[in-house]
């Protein structure tokens, strides 16, 4: 968030200086008078510095007023505890931002404005020291501008990209309208009476007895030894389920068949990535085989499931094993019949899950989710992410748009003259619209050049945190290129078409 705020910043210090040097030309004939009532260039500096501090206090004092509204806004999206309060510390760092905007924004316009020759500025003419001497440095800082609302805007894509794909992406399981209710604590047999009150309610569909959802941030684990050619104890994660587990979540069975229920069935299921890990070329090659928990209880595996994601895309998955284990068993999972988690039906049905819930557990409340929300918690850093970096984006665009509508505004003052020339010898207004709008069109073009390699080196970085990630590509670039364009052009659209619609005659008339 800091670095967010030194960009638009930045960015809007740039504006300043554009925006100011462009509007210089209405300031030149009083320049020029007084420098011939006897102000000296120091004096003027300090004037249009003065001008710049009182402009800049102006909007120190308003964004001390807005901290607090702003962090209410983004409370879901900053961290904890962060307050704003109008101390010693807060006063001496709103000093030194007010110092350090005025001087970066404001010391280049002074310096130039103060720079015009006397008898040129009274003529409002130009002197090659001055404003005409600056071109090249607002184009620079136009494509700087450009460059960095285009970082955000192909960060922005990459990252809503990632969140797209981490929620379409198949998990290995079903999550449509699946709700899990934990009763961290409860004995069996209390599990036992609740998921059978709860599978005679009308609404619900299936409801299996589970230690916890396929996915999600609690998962337990332990030791297993498997006695092959080579000895192999390796920590696996333990899913603790009756035997309804894999046809409740629509798992596939790769090879072999489901677990049977109860303490003395002693088997197990477990996935791909385990079956693989104890050296099986094939899952079928895993069925039959024994597991051992504590060098004492044998397991055999009946069959091999098809891998699931079990935690967040950030991590691979793991071993797994997948048994029956009434004690461990303290989650119920919950298919309604409805689509999704919406409607007043939806509703109706928690409410009557609920009434029984009391029955059971009269002393405690229920821990209810819906299984689609609580994976959506896995991701919710990068959503928050994504919500700061559209924001800065839509900032950084206003301002870059800002910027380039101040430099159009300045190119068609001096300009007006040669578009006057250029429709006295019959040129269309369309060709003069194309002439000054192509030089603009050139600068995003070059901010995009820029940009792009920047952009992509960072947005890869941040992907390759993730095991399993979308991939990166050219239309990214030129989704943020063609949008770039696009705004480019109706920002200096209008004044290109004002400029040339001129009446030629009234343009060139003018000293």
């Amino acid at each position: 968030m800091i670095g967010v705020a030194l960009f638009i910043l930045i960015l809007a210090i740039i504006n300043f200086v554009n925006l100011s040097t462009a509007q210089s030309l209405q300031r030149i004939k009083e320049v020029g008078i007084r420098k011939v009532m006897g102000s000296g260039r120091r004096r003027l500096v300090g004037q249009f510095l003065t001008e710049t501090l009182l402009i800049t206090g102006v909007a120190v004092v308003l964004s001390a007023l807005l901290v607090r509204p702003a962090i209410a806004l983004f409370h879901d999206y900053i961290p904890e505890g962060v307050h704003f309060s109008f101390d010693l510390g807060s006063f001496g760092f709103l000093l030194c931002i007010l110092v350090f905007t005025t001087l970066a924004a404001g010391l280049y316009p002074a310096l130039l404005l103060s720079a015009h020759l006397p008898v040129l500025s009274l003529k409002g003419l130009l002197s090659k020291t001055g404003i005409s001497g600056g071109g090249r440095l607002r184009k620079a800082l136009i494509v700087f501008q450009f460059a960095t609302s285009l970082i955000f805007i192909i960060g922005s894509l990459v990252i809503g990209r990632q969140i797209h794909y981490m929620r379409n992406a198949d998990k290995g399981f079903s999550t449509d309208a699946i709700c899990t209710i934990n009763a961290w604590r409860a004995k069996p047999e209390e599990m036992q009476l609740l998921a059978q009150k709860i599978r005679g309610l009308a609404g619900v569909r299936d409801i299996v007895l589970q230690g916890n959802a396929p996915m999600g941030f609690a998962h337990g684990g332990g030791n297993l030894l498997y006695r092959g050619p080579d000895l192999k104890n390796r920590m696996v994660m333990f899913q603790l389920a009756d035997a309804g587990f894999l046809p409740f979540y629509g798992m596939k069975l790769l090879a072999g068949r489901n677990f049977r229920q109860g303490d003395s069935a002693r088997e197990m299921v477990i996935n791909e990535t385990y079956s693989k890990a104890l050296g099986f070329d094939s899952p079928a090659d895993a069925v039959g085989r024994m597991l051992y928990r504590d060098s004492t209880k044998a397991y055999a595996i009946t069959g091999v499931v098809a891998d699931f994601h079990q935690q967040s895309f950030h991590e691979t998955i793991q071993p797994e094993a997948i048994f029956d284990f009434p004690r461990g068993e303290q989650s119920i999972g919950v298919k309604l019949a409805v689509q999704g988690q919406q409607g007043a039906s939806a509703k109706a049905i928690v409410a009557s899950i609920e009434t029984e819930w009391k029955k059971v557990f009269p002393k405690t409340p229920m821990n209810f989710s819906f299984l689609n929300e609580s994976i959506t918690w896995l991701y919710g850093q990068e959503t928050n992410t994504a919500f700061l970096m559209e924001s800065a984006t839509v900032i950084t665009i206003l301002i870059s748009c800002l910027g380039l509508f101040g430099l159009a505004l300045f190119t068609a003052s001096r300009r007006e003259k040669e578009v006057g020339i250029r429709k006295v010898l019959g040129a269309t207004v369309a060709n003069v619209a194309v002439l000054l709008s192509r030089e603009f069109v050139l600068l995003v073009v070059i901010s995009l050049a820029i940009a792009s390699p920047v952009a992509w080196y960072f947005a890869d970085a941040w992907l390759k945190d993730f095991a399993y990630r979308t991939t990166m590509n050219a239309w990214v670039l030129l989704e943020a290129g063609g949008a770039a364009v696009v705004l480019a052009l109706l920002t200096v659209g209008f004044l290109a078409l004002r400029a040339a619609r001129q009446n030629p005659a009234t343009v060139l008339r003018r000293e």
